[in-house]
């Protein structure tokens, strides 16, 4: 049978099982046709897609390496090879192997480096992985890039406040709300936004309890005392902190306990 007659029955058995959602026969099929020929972008993607269809994207990932590897013989056009870079990333993020991701993320960047799903995808692969001083990095990136996204804002106060950056994370919660009041997450902005107040509230008055110099600056200048120490609290919660103060409201070190 000549190549070309290999290639079509290979394509109607796939087009077969495929009907009959058997998607891992159908991807079984379409590889002989990938195989003997090997520069049909198309093809490839179909194949990686039943795979992640019948559950498997670690073999997706598989094949997707490989017509990558194969398909840069052929000279792919620039379109095509960024398609097989990108399900290589989305087929990686499904079988949540986060170090493979971070890897296929960090190859599709320098084909393009300004490629946004690509950044948008490094930055949850590091998270997920742990790194969350990298995908601070990377959102703040985006944020250069897109400066009045609200989205990529409340990913980057997310990660501030899981790495401990109350003050910061807070700056960035009310950007959220000052710049897009009507988004559709604001609502979680200003919950997170009570909680951190809250932890700086504690923070504040257990350092107070335990440090004389710092109870004293409080005292006199409690906008510069905050400051120094990098804390940022609301409106709000700035105010009811003064009260706090006023009232002498300064607990011993066994009274509060940050959870």
């Amino acid at each position: 049978m000549r190549a070309t007659e290999t290639i079509a029955a290979s394509e109607d058995a796939a087009k077969t099982s495929a009907e009959r959602e058997q998607w891992h026969e159908a991807a079984k099929h379409l590889l002989r046709a990938a195989k003997a020929e090997p520069g049909n972008t198309a093809r490839w993607l179909q194949i990686a897609q039943w795979q992640r269809q019948s559950g498997d994207a670690r073999s997706a990932a598989q094949t997707l390496q490989t017509a990558i590897r194969l398909t840069s013989k052929k000279r792919p056009t620039e379109v095509d090879d960024l398609a097989l870079r990108q399900a290589l990333v989305e087929a990686h993020l499904e079988a949540q192997n986060w170090d493979e991701a971070v890897n296929a993320c960090l190859a599709l960047l320098v084909v393009s480096p300004g490629h946004h799903f690509a950044q948008e995808m490094l930055a949850t692969s590091y998270l997920q992985s742990g790194q969350l001083g990298k995908a601070e990095e990377v959102m703040r990136h985006l944020l250069m890039q897109s400066p009045r996204d609200p989205l990529h804002r409340l990913r980057l106060a997310t990660l501030l406040q899981l790495q401990g950056k109350l003050g910061e994370a807070t700056r960035e919660f009310e950007g959220v709300i000052n710049q897009h009041p009507d988004f559709v997450l604001t609502g979680e902005a200003r919950d997170a936004i009570e909680t951190l107040d809250r932890m700086q509230t504690q923070q504040v008055l257990i350092m107070a309890s335990e440090q004389l110099s710092f109870r004293r600056h409080l005292e006199t200048d409690i906008e510069d005392a905050l400051q120094t120490l990098g804390f940022h609290l609301s409106e709000s919660g700035y105010d009811s902190l003064k009260h706090m103060i006023w009232d002498g409201a300064f607990p011993t070190e066994q009274t509060f306990r940050l959870h």
